[in-house]
């Protein structure tokens, strides 16, 4: 698979990991969690 992104809110970076390799598609084997980058990001209100 290539091109997946998803936003969190997490209280850290751990976190974040830690609930992905949870995810249906971290236990299937459909991404390799060794390659996943977390990058933070801020959401501007409208």
């Amino acid at each position: 698979m290539t091109g997946s992104f998803l936003l969190l809110r997490e209280e850290s970076k751990e976190k974040a990991l830690e609930r992905l390799s949870k995810d249906i598609y971290a236990t299937a084997g459909a991404w390799d969690m060794s390659k996943a980058t977390i990058t933070a990001v801020a959401v501007a209100k409208h």
